[in-house]
């Protein structure tokens, strides 16, 4: 394994094949628009890193810091980010379809925009977290924290928020439809969600 600790050095041996890159250092490193796909950067410490843009899909980043990381418009399809340190971090349009957030904190995270299409938010925490206007469908949100997080314009079409901690949670004119699962007590109407109706076939 390798031992990289600027920009350049992980870019030229990534480009010459090589793709173990555990327990890192990159703090600060500028990575934007890199081609990191397939990665393996576990406990990797990329906070404040720019990774503008950057492709990580497939990627392993358990447990890594990405503290402050700015991910903005990133291709995070199916990359790993379970047990990753993401507080305050910048996620604004990224794209996260099926990844795997299990356990991470991205407390007070801005993740405006980003399309988390059946991304596993599996007791992650999202505490005070920006998902305004996200595409959440088909979600499982299983002892996820949601405390004052904001997703107003969000679809949350077909999830389970049995078991989500939705307390003070902004939702004003977040979408659902009869496939959303909510827990008994909780009223979508009263908390300003849109209700889709699902087209029925002919």
């Amino acid at each position: 394994m390798p031992s990289v600790t600027t920009s350049t050095e992980l870019i030229e041996q990534y480009a010459a094949g090589e793709r173990d890159f555990r327990g890192a250092d990159l703090r600060g490193a500028d990575l934007a628009q890199a081609d990191l796909r397939d990665a393996q950067l576990n406990y990797a410490d990329l906070s404040r890193a720019d990774l503008t843009g950057a492709v990580l899909s497939n990627a392993d980043l358990t447990g890594s810091t990405l503290w402050g990381t700015n991910l903005s418009e990133a291709n995070l399809k199916q990359v790993t980010l379970e047990l990753a340190d993401m507080k305050g971090c910048t996620m604004g349009r990224a794209d996260l379809r099926s990844a795997n957030l299990r356990d991470a904190d991205l407390s007070r995270a801005n993740l405006r925009g980003a399309n988390l299409f059946e991304c596993n938010l599996s007791k992650t925490n999202l505490d005070r977290a920006d998902l305004r206007d996200t595409i959440l469908v088909t979600v499982v949100f299983d002892g996820t924290n949601l405390y004052k997080a904001d997703l107003r314009g969000a679809n949350l079409e077909q999830d389970d928020l049995h078991s989500a901690s939705l307390k003070n949670i902004i939702l004003e004119g977040a979408n659902y439809d009869d496939r959303t699962q909510f827990n008994k007590d909780f009223d979508p109407i009263a908390a300003g969600m849109q209700k889709k109706v699902i087209p029925t076939s002919r």
